[in-house]
């Protein structure tokens, strides 16, 4: 997902592509998108989940501007940074057997922020809008 990650596997051809993996990337074949279960990876009718590791990276983007155009103290922007903190504290799968209520908790509170607060919305929306790209445009 991440620049690094597209700029070495532009080469690599999983056996579920039509093409190589950078090319199914560089058509815009193969784009993040987010729903109510979270966020996925989309190529054509198969979709994937994201591992929730990944979160922060599309979650962070340029969330200064959000800070300046809900303020820091709007209680929004505090839960938001209260999901942050606890995807970067999820125990990892191996040392809790709460980790899925845990997940469960963060995907439903990041969920009620997007559907409740447009800024966010529009926030997490031009995120996934960057992270694509546009189609016949590569990105390194």
């Amino acid at each position: 997902m991440a620049a690094s990650l597209r700029k070495h596997a532009r080469e690599v051809l999983a056996p579920f592509l039509g093409g190589f993996y950078g090319k199914c990337l560089e058509n815009g074949e193969i784009t993040l998108y987010y729903d109510q279960r979270g966020l996925g990876i989309r190529y054509f009718s198969l979709q994937l989940p994201v591992n929730l590791e990944s979160y922060n990276e599309v979650l962070t983007q340029d969330v200064n501007s959000l800070r300046k155009r809900l303020g820091s103290r709007h209680l929004d922007f505090i839960k938001l940074l209260g999901v942050l903190y606890a995807l970067k504290n999820i125990p990892p799968k191996q040392e809790s057997a709460d980790r899925a209520d845990q997940i469960l908790f963060v995907k439903q509170m990041l969920w009620e922020l997007y559907t409740g607060t447009l800024e966010i919305k529009e926030h997490l929306d031009a995120n996934i809008a960057r992270f694509n790209g546009i189609p016949g445009i590569r990105k390194v």
